[in-house]
């Protein structure tokens, strides 16, 4: 199998150093995001600098009894407090899902109410989490650059939380921990795991994550998006 071919915005990314060649033509072979799923438009932003913030939500079926307390944790413990604060640069939310896609597009936060429960389905057969992964970090660095060639700089905070391991096995997973380790090493990027269960927590750690933390408990869950919502605040007033 060849090459896969890069696009105008990944060989972008590639110039501006904001991610290896190997990075974008492993990325070049993830679903590649449409402008709707890109969101606001570079027009729209009004701050030098933007934090691209990204949840991926683990929707297989094992994960249908913590559907309250994800909705819950959305938006009481990342939404709410993200809103409530006075940020020097903009904060753009985007959550997807591992088998319903992208659930909100890229966003300002100042204009997410609160997230929509009945979006977040789990009813996946089972647990896609390299592709799933490779698919976000697409969108992700994507997004960054297509606000980079506007001049508006874009540093990545990215949150995944899953039940379990991946057990789909249709990607690279050396490919995919050097893509996930490539972009966490930029400056202002960084990159969090939430782990229910130890196979989720393995699972994560061999895929090159460095910032874990067990959440097999409500109030566990609900300080570890505590946490990332401190981090990702940290980064906007930077």
């Amino acid at each position: 199998m060849g090459i896969p071919i890069l696009n105008q915005t990944l060989q972008a990314a590639i110039d501006a150093g904001d991610v290896s060649e190997a990075t974008a033509h492993t990325l070049a072979s993830a679903s590649a995001p449409t402008s709707y799923q890109l969101g606001v438009k570079a027009e729209d932003i009004k701050t030098p600098k933007v934090t691209l913030c990204a949840v991926l939500l683990d929707d297989s079926g094992s994960m249908s009894g913590q559907h309250g307390l994800v909705i819950d944790a959305l938006n009481e413990r990342l939404i709410k407090p993200l809103r409530s604060q006075q940020s020097r640069n903009e904060i753009l939310l985007a959550i997807t899902s591992m088998w319903h896609g992208v659930l909100l597009p890229f966003t300002k936060i100042s204009a997410v109410e609160q997230f929509d429960g009945n979006l977040f389905k789990p009813d996946g057969e089972n647990t896609p989490l390299h592709r799933s992964v490779k698919d976000t970090l697409r969108l992700l660095v994507e997004k960054q650059t297509e606000l980079a060639l506007e001049a508006i700089g874009g540093r990545i905070c990215y949150l995944t939380y899953t039940d379990g391991g991946e057990n789909c096995r249709d990607v690279d997973l050396m490919e995919l921990k050097k893509t996930i380790q490539d972009i966490d090493s930029k400056k202002a990027n960084a990159l969090y795991g939430i782990a229910c269960g130890s196979a989720a927590k393995s699972a994560l750690q061999e895929m090159g994550y460095k910032r874990i933390t067990d959440a097999n408990d409500p109030v566990a869950l609900a300080e570890a998006f505590n946490q990332f919502s401190r981090a990702t605040s940290a980064v906007a007033n930077e």
